[in-house]
């Protein structure tokens, strides 16, 4: 008995339809990456979210996300606003998103699930938040006042922890303060009358012209809005909030502690103490210095996520440290 067999031709019709099935499906996890959307703000550490700006990168992307996934936007009506975030995203369409809650030292994890129709963050957690990230965390909770807030469906909202899951996220609306019953309005008591020196004194107040005054110039605002943007390339600059810290990472500037010093936070094997060193202060000779200023063991590597910091006073280059 002879078993059929396809013929050959058929081979050539198979693979190339395996091949861009395999090219399709990678595409597509590649454009639900957070990676795909926020390339600037993957991998690049805590982000800060501030309490002033909607469209600062950290609040915008975390926005979009709560438009898209309900269960993200539920756990925030229940737990309020994290005060930083972080985007890791090793494998092309796997991110974690990490939810930093400083008052309560806890951490949750967000993994994506997505396909074509459905974006869902399953929030998992919590847990604790290691101490030197704890450290950092708390210095940029001190200069936060109020919540965060974002830009949802085109209106500001900020969410806040409470008991009634519709009073957690609220549109922002100015506060009414409270008025005091009037107290009775006391009756004028007559005026003297006026001396002939006053009388004279006021006519020639009427008559001074208002030229006489100094005019503000046009550019008086424009010159005030200039001022408040820092310059990122002076090695000296000392961001003095969460907004110009915010600054630096969307303009690919390294970050910047309170006195200064540069963080740098190690992401691969490739980011030894020398190669940082090197970039940072512009010469290898600085090695020892710096090793000394964060304690760190020769005989060890450094392991991802450890923070090395570059004091003020050797920074000679500004800008992160590229991958490649």
């Amino acid at each position: 008995m002879q078993i059929s067999r396809p013929p050959r031709s058929s081979f050539f019709y198979v693979i190339p339809a395996t091949l861009f099935a395999a090219l399709f499906m990678f595409f597509i996890a590649g454009c639900t990456g957070a990676k795909y959307m926020f390339p600037t703000l993957v991998n690049r550490g805590i982000l800060p979210l501030s309490t002033t700006n909607a469209y600062q990168g950290s609040n915008l992307f975390l926005a979009k996300e709560l438009e898209k996934s309900s269960y993200l936007f539920r756990f925030l009506e229940t737990r309020g606003a994290p005060d930083a975030i972080e985007i890791l995203e090793e494998n092309p369409g796997h991110p974690e998103l990490y939810l930093y809650y400083t008052a309560d030292n806890s951490v949750y994890i967000g993994d994506l699930r997505a396909d074509e129709r459905n974006r869902q963050w399953i929030v998992r957690g919590p847990y604790g938040i290691d101490r030197h990230h704890y450290r950092l965390l708390n210095e940029e909770r001190n200069a936060l006042v109020g919540e965060p807030v974002f830009d949802l469906y085109g209106s500001p909202y900020r969410f806040t922890a409470a008991t009634d899951p519709r009073k957690m996220a609220k549109r922002l609306e100015p506060e009414i303060p409270y008025l005091a019953a009037p107290s009775p309005t006391p009756e004028p008591s007559p005026s003297p009358e006026p001396t002939p020196e006053e009388e004279e004194e006021a006519q020639e107040s009427k008559q001074t012209s208002k030229e006489d005054f100094p005019r503000a110039s046009p550019f008086d605002y424009d010159t005030r809005i200039t001022a408040d943007i820092p310059d990122l390339n002076d090695r000296n600059f000392i961001p003095k909030n969460t907004d110009q810290k915010a600054l630096l990472l969307a303009q690919g500037y390294a970050p910047r502690s309170q006195n200064g010093d540069i963080l740098h936070r190690v992401r691969h094997k490739r980011d030894t103490l020398s190669v940082i060193v090197e970039w940072y202060t512009g010469s290898r000779d600085n090695y020892a210095a710096v090793m000394k200023y964060n304690k760190i063991d020769d005989s060890k590597p450094l392991k991802k996520g450890t923070v090395v910091k570059i004091p003020l006073s050797m920074i000679e280059r500004t800008k992160l440290l590229p991958d490649d």
